[in-house]
């Protein structure tokens, strides 16, 4: 058995999961997390982790949590990869070499407005401490973890 997974920084992992996880929401139902600025959206999906833990939606599972639940205690080898990489992984399975690597999902609105540029030391900080189990594989695994691994 062969297996493989991308994994990526966790702070850029969880802005990314922000807007995929309130754009689903949202198309179903209005989402009370979905706020005027980038920002306040992001404090209350803090708040909402803090009150149910990282597990209330799949986006916020740590992926260290997720590895150790699909191998169910099995010894298998796996390849990790950094997200940097995705396209490089993609094509070898038949994808066109000039597709993005992460079209995103969130189309307009405050939704779209979820990047680093909203991120400052307190925010980084939070989000490191919430995946710090993340932090210590991909150190574990000699891979640097920009965001969390700045002085």
């Amino acid at each position: 058995v062969k297996v493989f997974t991308v994994i990526r920084d966790p702070v850029s992992r969880f802005l990314s999961g922000v807007s995929q996880q309130l754009e689903s929401v949202n198309e179903t139902k209005t989402n009370e997390c979905i706020k005027a600025t980038p920002r306040s959206t992001i404090d209350c999906v803090l708040d909402r982790i803090k009150e149910s833990g990282l597990q209330f939606n799949i986006h916020y599972i740590p992926m260290a949590v997720n590895l150790k639940g699909v191998l169910r205690g099995q010894k298998v080898p796996i390849e990790i990869y950094e997200m940097k990489h995705l396209s490089q992984i993609l094509t070898q399975f038949g994808a066109d070499e000039n597709t993005r690597e992460n079209p995103g999902n969130a189309k307009d609105g405050v939704l779209s407005q979820i990047n680093s540029s909203v991120l400052d030391d307190e925010l980084i900080n939070t989000i490191c401490e919430l995946f710090a189990i993340d932090v210590d594989m991909m150190h574990y695994l000699g891979l640097d973890v920009p965001y969390c691994d700045r002085d």
